[in-house]
């Protein structure tokens, strides 16, 4: 089967089979609000981000990703990734002292083309 990527309104993606000629309906990306992160800014405290998730198409809340990242100032100078830190919440550590701390999150969501 072969599969081609094919631009809908408003950008976005979607796809159809040549051998099928199945269209499916474009799907919406997901969108995050109210982003935080609260907890204490301390060595040794945990910081916890949440959000707001939403889907036009009431699509579920898929596995996200995340990442922190430790850099030099805000222009992301020595920006590196924080080994293991992958989760929504982070511990600080002695090496996050005079830093700037980001976390990345790549949304995901759960969709399931009927055919």
């Amino acid at each position: 089967m072969v599969y081609c990527l094919t631009c809908c309104s408003e950008g976005r993606l979607s796809f159809y089979s040549t051998e099928w000629n199945i269209i499916p309906q474009c799907n919406a990306v997901p969108v995050i609000s109210n982003p935080t992160v609260s907890g204490s800014l301390e060595e040794g405290e945990m910081v916890n981000a949440s959000y707001t998730y939403s889907d036009n198409e009431n699509d579920a809340e898929g596995l996200h990703t995340f990442q922190w990242y430790r850099s030099d100032d805000t222009l992301d100078l020595n920006r590196i990734a924080i080994s293991g830190a992958t989760n929504s919440n982070y511990t600080l550590t002695s090496n996050d002292i005079s830093k700037y701390i980001q976390l990345f999150l790549s949304l995901l969501q759960e969709r399931h083309l009927e055919l």
